[in-house]
């Protein structure tokens, strides 16, 4: 109960307060910069998991070509 009246009084006190319309203007600029290294980091955090996903598929056709020319060297280990 106390805590709600304290933050509706910091709210109602926040709605007071003018902000100049050259600081809008100067944020503005800082609030795009921000999006677009958030694009970016996003863009690279998919990149990277896309990454490891197509990484592990590669793995594991190794792995099993490497078992499948195990299995052709014991056949022909046989033969001779």
């Amino acid at each position: 109960m106390a805590v709600e009246q304290i933050t509706g009084q910091v709210l109602s006190n926040m709605s007071l307060i003018d902000i100049p319309t050259e600081l809008l203007e100067k944020a503005s600029h800082l609030i795009t910069l921000f999006q677009a290294v958030g694009g970016f980091i996003i863009a690279y955090i998919v990149f990277n998991i896309l990454n490891i996903v197509w990484n592990r598929r590669k793995a594991k056709e190794f792995e099993k070509m490497t078992g499948l020319l195990e299995q052709i060297n014991k056949k022909l280990d046989k033969k001779r």
